[in-house]
């Protein structure tokens, strides 16, 4: 790039020899001026530019006259936003709309690159088991780094379903909540986060690595903080049990991992896709579910809390579901509630008599603001 608003690139023209020549452009008041190395001048007003990306690399900006009888093109990173910049209402909708396809590709190449580097590692254990392992049991092998990679991109791929919330009183209250989990989680060293997106939605999911999504209209349904400990507890075993993992690794398989590794990536892609939305890490089977429940119970007696408060918030789900705006997302993701709640109420006898520490957390308060983040009052002491 040269300096101001002057970019090297090219263009396509009937005008130049050979049709195609290098030029340098620079940005106007009004549009788009090129020169070429020959020293011919053309111009591009920006109400005419009709914006593409393409190229080899997918980076590169076309600027199209509207019968395309001139074409400039450049691949400077800067040249998309200086464009936008310059060409200012003209250009704002199309600038925008590459701005995120820009965005997407780059998000779409680093799921390739980090599910790439998952399915050869999955291969290497499998290879060395004689392609036996190549699912749950070489899971375990893998370092939590790969866990993390996955679940940020996921968690910048995918739809939250809302705004993310910073009132304050709903952040603290479940940052006071993880405080009492995290350091009895069962896998030492990973970083759970918590992001809290508003939405009815009566749901909680647990992304690998221990990105975690909560909605606020869990919040609202849930009787006291101890209910939500349970909820996030059992969030948190699916990442340190490493069930979005295993779903991931199941649903590659041999076939397309040994694709993968001949050049074919479409099932990586498919893959991919679906993990950005979601789909493959926080649907678990029965079996999942049991073992999350028994994890969520031992971290709650650890932690001082009510074991049984999971299987209290599951009869609210089970009684008042049908009532509770956005409940069908918790209903439908965790399925045979009555079996679990009799299994985790058993659990929780066998551990005995527990010193227990509730929470001090107005939980009216919570509730208040968890029905208008950032828009609730409370009464004056």
């Amino acid at each position: 790039m040269m300096s101001g608003s002057s970019f090297q690139g090219g263009l396509f023209s009937d005008e130049v020899p050979g049709k195609r020549a290098g030029a340098t452009m620079r940005l106007g008041v009004n549009g788009i001026d090129a020169e070429t190395q020959d020293g011919q001048s053309f111009s591009l007003p920006y109400a005419q530019c009709r914006l593409e990306m393409g190229g080899a690399s997918g980076r590169m900006v076309f600027c199209h006259s509207p019968h395309r009888t001139l074409t400039l093109f450049c691949e400077d990173p800067a040249f998309l936003p200086a464009l936008g910049e310059a060409g200012r209402g003209q250009l704002a909708e199309q600038v925008s709309q590459l701005t995120q396809e820009v965005r997407r590709a780059r998000k779409q190449s680093m799921l390739r690159g980090v599910l790439g580097l998952l399915v050869v590692v999955l291969i290497g254990y499998g290879v060395y088991r004689g392609f036996a392992g190549v699912t749950a049991n070489s899971i375990e092998a893998l370092p939590i780094a790969i866990d993390e990679k996955v679940g940020k991109l996921a968690m910048e791929s995918m739809d939250l379903e809302g705004p993310k919330v910073t009132d304050p009183v709903l952040v603290q209250a479940v940052d006071e909540i993880m405080s009492r989990l995290k350091p009895h989680a069962g896998t030492a060293g990973m970083n759970f986060e918590v992001t809290i997106v508003d939405a009815p939605l009566v749901n909680a999911y647990c992304l690998p690595g221990g990105q975690i999504v909560l909605f606020t209209g869990l919040l609202k349904a849930a009787k006291s903080p101890e209910q939500v400990a349970g909820v996030l507890g059992h969030e948190m075993a699916h990442a340190t049990l490493r069930h979005g993992l295993k779903r991931i690794a199941n649903s590659l398989g041999v076939i397309a991992a040994v694709n993968l590794l001949l050049g074919d990536t479409s099932g990586l892609v498919a893959v991919a896709v679906e993990l950005a939305q979601h789909g493959l890490l926080t649907r678990h089977d029965r079996e999942q579910e049991t073992a999350s429940d028994v994890e969520a119970v031992r971290m709650m007696a650890a932690a001082g809390l009510a074991p049984t408060a999971l299987a209290d918030f599951f009869v609210i789900m089970e009684k008042d579901g049908g009532d509770v705006p956005g409940a069908i997302a918790w209903l439908s993701s965790h399925p045979q509630l009555v079996e679990r709640q009799k299994e985790i109420r058993q659990r929780s006898e066998k551990l005995g008599a527990i010193e227990q520490r509730p929470f001090k957390l107005d939980w009216e308060q919570v509730s208040r603001h968890a029905k208008e983040p950032g828009k609730a009052k409370d009464a004056k002491p």
